[in-house]
Parts: structure tokens; C-alpha cells; sequence
């Protein structure tokens, strides 16, 4: 960031268009001429003191590597893009502060929405639905999104443990679907805890395809199919445009063609594998039988509701 403020190699419309700079001279430098130009000298008067050298003590790497990096960095403009997974983000307190320093280069260099850039969430990604959705449960389930957290962009579901030990709710039945807790998130023992108290958790299942930390702590566990082996619906972004690719259980497609009958992927796949979407199908079944649920309607066909 010091580099490319200090030698104006960064894209001074796109900050000067789409920075709160106005915001930011009212509320942290009254005093100052409330122009873009000042913003520019503030900019850089914050960040003058972080040199090369001061981030090789903190890093361990070498000032000269750094400053490699940063050149180039700088050649790439609206091609620039950044990528932060876990890591440091769940490892350590205020570990997110990695990802927002990471991305203030994008913001700093106008590489957002841009071609090599890096474009919001599901901006170019084509998300397919059910034919049938459900609507929406008509109770705000506070569990999963606090009242604390009003603004919050994704459900709290790593608070669960903790919002359980202060009794704030009870799960009879809990399903981790390819979740592992017990080892994404940070507190992964408050998850051990939780997932062996009875009076947090009546019942955990565990659906996924591999033995984990998590599955070890279930009352059963589903395995459930790699990508041969279950039907899916799938988009990346992978690159801007919008695309959906489909898999389907192998053997069970290849037996079905060799004139055999067959009507789950439990009796083709190795180890009687559940297939995700034929098991929460069943589930449904049985869970509303005769459909006076509700439920069942969303799964049945509507020509045949007989077949299921």
C-alpha cells in the first residue's frame, strides 16, 4: 500500500469515485481541507511509516523480496486479484483484519468488478434452484442469526456451541452436512463439548463423505457420495460468465443401461453410500407420509405423486 501510494501508482479515479474519502476527512481529520487531493496527503502520511523494512521485521521476509512483490503488484492494475482462505482468517483473533488488508489493495489499484480483478460474491456465478421451493420459515431462528449481529452477511452458525452453553436454545436433532466444526472453526473443542452433552444436542448427524473429527462425535453417520457417485447441480466462479455443470451417480446410471433395476445408489455404490439428494427425498417421505405436513409436496412429482 506504501509503495504504491508513495510513488502514484495507484488508480486515483477509481478512489477518488468510490472511496467514503468525504467521510472519512469529516469524521477523522476535521480540521483538514475536506478535498480529494488533502485525502491523497493524509493517505500517505498514514501510511509512511510502513516501509519495506518495517514489514520484513514483521514477517521474517526479506525487504528486497517485499519490495519485488510490490513492483509487481503495481504492473497489474485492474488485473489484480487476492485470495484469503481460513489461514490467519479463523486461526487468530481478528484474523479477518488479513483478508481486509489483502482487498484494500484491490480497492486501492480499481481492480474490482474488473476483467483479473476480483468481482463480488455470485456477481457472474448462476445459481440453480429447486423446481419447488419451500418458503421461508415464518420465525426468525435467532440461533443461527443473533439479534447481536444485525448486519451480519452470513448466518453465525460458528457461535452455535456457545449460544447453546448460555442456554439460549436446544437442538433435538442436529445434521453437519460435508461440515467438519470440530476443525474449521477456531473453538473447535466448545463444537466436542456441545456435540456430547444431550441437553445441548438430542441427536448429531453427520453426513459426509470421509471420516473427520466431527463424524467422531455423531450418533450416525450417513456416508455420502464423491462426485461419482450423486447427483449435483454446480457453478464456480471460476471466470466471468455464467455456467452450470451436472454430475449423476455413475454405476447407478451405467446398471440402469446394462437393464437392471435400480432404485437407489445404495445398491451400486461401494459401501452402500447414501446419494444426498435421494436421502433427504426419503427423509422427507417419512418424516410426512401422506403429505398433511406440507412438507412432502416440495419432493413429489406433481403428474404422479404416488412415485414420489
Amino acid at each position: 500500500m506504501n509503495y504504491l501510494l508513495q510513488n502514484n501508482l495507484y488508480n486515483r479515479e477509481f478512489v477518488r469515485r468510490w472511496w467514503n474519502w468525504e467521510e472519512y476527512l469529516k469524521v477523522g481529520r476535521p480540521e483538514t481541507e475536506p478535498s480529494f487531493s488533502a485525502f491523497e496527503r493524509v493517505l500517505r502520511e498514514t501510511y509512511r511509516e510502513y516501509t519495506f523494512e518495517f514489514a520484513a521485521q514483521e514477517s521474517g521476509v526479506e525487504a528486497q523480496v517485499l519490495e519485488e512483490i510490490a513492483k509487481t503488484v503495481a504492473t497489474a492494475g485492474t488485473r489484480f486479484s487476492s485470495h484469503n482462505w481460513r489461514s490467519a482468517s479463523s486461526g487468530i483473533s481478528a484474523g479477518w483484519s488479513v483478508a481486509r488488508c489483502l482487498f484494500m489493495i484491490n480497492a486501492l489499484l480499481g481492480a474490482i468488478a474488473t476483467e483479473g480483478g476480483v468481482f463480488p460474491n455470485a456477481w457472474n456465478k448462476f445459481v440453480p434452484k429447486p423446481i419447488y421451493t419451500p418458503p421461508h420459515p415464518k420465525m426468525w431462528n435467532e440461533t443461527n442469526w443473533p439479534r447481536e449481529y444485525p448486519l451480519s452477511m452470513h448466518e453465525m452458525s460458528f457461535l452455535l456451541p456457545h449460544l447453546l452453553k448460555d442456554g439460549r436454545a436446544r437442538l433435538d436433532v442436529y445434521f453437519t452436512r460435508v461440515y467438519n466444526p470440530v476443525w474449521t472453526n477456531p473453538d473447535g473443542f466448545s463444537w466436542i463439548e456441545a456435540l456430547t452433552d444431550d441437553k445441548l444436542i438430542g441427536l448429531h448427524v453427520a453426513l459426509t463423505p470421509v471420516w473427520n473429527e466431527t463424524s467422531y462425535f455423531a450418533d450416525y453417520v450417513l456416508p455420502m457420495g464423491l462426485g461419482s457417485e450423486r447427483h449435483d447441480l454446480h457453478s464456480y466462479e471460476t471466470h466471468d460468465s455464467q455456467w452450470l455443470g451436472f454430475r449423476q451417480p455413475v454405476m447407478k446410471a451405467a446398471r440402469q443401461r446394462e437393464g437392471l433395476t435400480i432404485t437407489d445408489t445404495r445398491s451400486v455404490n461401494p459401501g452402500e453410500v447414501w446419494e444426498e439428494n435421494e436421502f433427504w427425498m426419503e427423509l422427507t417421505w417419512r418424516i410426512d407420509p401422506d403429505g398433511t405436513l406440507g412438507i412432502r409436496q416440495f419432493v413429489d412429482q406433481r403428474r404422479n405423486p404416488a412415485r414420489g
